[in-house]
């Protein structure tokens, strides 16, 4: 992970906890496919929120996206989850 921690909270997955967190960073990364505009391709400097989610069981963190905002990131998270809202840990 990188960047300033701005958000964590947890789920439930087939009874294991699931953790989440939301970090912002300086940097949109781009996706590097010299077939995509140069808007996609390319590294922007902007601020930018990424969702991370521990695999179920523990292990190393994986990224889950890059987001805007912070809701745009929660409301991903929100959706994908099988079992519903994480419980979020207070700002």
């Amino acid at each position: 992970m990188w960047g300033k921690l701005v958000k964590e909270g947890i789920s439930k997955y087939n009874g294991a906890d699931l953790k989440i967190w939301i970090t912002l960073h300086d940097i949109a990364y781009g996706s590097g496919d010299h077939e995509e505009t140069k808007e996609i391709q390319n590294d922007k400097e902007v601020p930018t929120y990424y969702l991370w989610i521990e695999p179920a069981g523990g292990g190393q963190p994986q990224g889950a996206g890059q987001f805007s905002s912070l809701n745009e990131a929660v409301d991903h998270i929100e959706k994908i989850l099988p079992l519903g809202k994480p419980t979020w840990n207070p700002s």
